[in-house]
C-alpha cells in the first residue's frame, strides 16, 4: 500500500492464500483505525512470491472511506437519578476512532434547549458544569457526527431535581394551648 507521499507500508495475511489459477479473493481490511491508515486514495499492489522471486501482479486504487459512527458513552448523571443537586455535572465521552469527532456537530439538548458544553478532543471528554436546573424531571439528550460526516445519538435520559427541603408541620399542640382530659 502506498500513499500519496509515496510512503510504502506492508500489509500482509495473516495466513497465506492458497488461490488455484482462475480463483479470485475477495476481502476486507478491518482494524483501519489501528493500522495507521489516513482517510485518503492509497495505490494497492498485489505482489506474489514464489520461492526467492516477487511478482507484481495487478494494482488498484483503493480509497479509505469513514462508514463507521461515533460513540457516546454517559458517565453522569446515569439516567433516573434523582437528586437535591440543580448543578449537576453532566458527563459524557465521545469517541471516533477513524476521522474524529466534528467538534461543531456536538449537541446536548436539556428539556429540548441547547447547552453550551465544554470538549476536550484529546481525551473525548464533554462536560456541561453548573447547568440550573429547576425542580423536578429533566430530559437530556447528545448528537454528535464524525468528520466523515456519520452520526450518532443517545437515547433520552431522564434525570429528576428535587432541591426544595421538605416542609415540616407541627403536629403537637401550640405552645400555651390548653389540652382538656377526657
Amino acid at each position: 500500500v502506498t500513499d500519496r507521499q509515496n510512503i510504502q507500508n506492508v500489509y500482509t495475511f495473516s495466513e497465506p492464500l492458497n488461490l488455484e489459477k482462475g480463483q479470485t479473493y475477495e476481502g476486507q481490511v478491518e482494524n483501519l483505525a489501528s493500522s495507521g491508515l489516513t482517510l485518503q486514495k492509497y495505490l494497492v499492489v498485489l505482489m506474489l512470491k514464489k520461492a526467492d522471486r516477487e511478482f507484481s501482479v495487478g494494482a488498484t486504487y483503493l480509497n479509505l472511506v469513514d462508514t463507521i459512527p461515533p460513540t457516546i458513552e454517559i458517565i453522569s448523571p446515569a439516567n433516573g437519578t434523582l437528586t437535591k443537586n440543580p448543578n449537576p455535572q453532566i458527563r459524557a465521552i465521545l469517541d471516533d476512532n477513524f476521522s474524529g469527532i466534528d467538534i461543531e456537530t456536538i449537541n446536548l439538548t436539556i428539556d429540548g434547549s441547547k447547552a453550551s458544553p465544554m470538549y476536550d478532543n484529546l481525551t473525548g471528554m464533554l462536560v456541561l458544569d453548573n447547568p440550573q436546573l429547576s425542580d423536578g424531571e429533566h430530559a437530556l439528550s447528545i448528537t454528535v457526527k464524525d468528520i466523515a460526516g456519520n452520526s450518532a445519538s443517545t437515547p433520552e435520559w431522564k434525570i429528576t431535581v428535587d432541591a426544595t427541603p421538605p416542609a415540616i408541620a407541627t403536629l403537637v399542640p401550640q405552645n400555651g394551648a390548653l389540652l382538656k382530659a377526657s
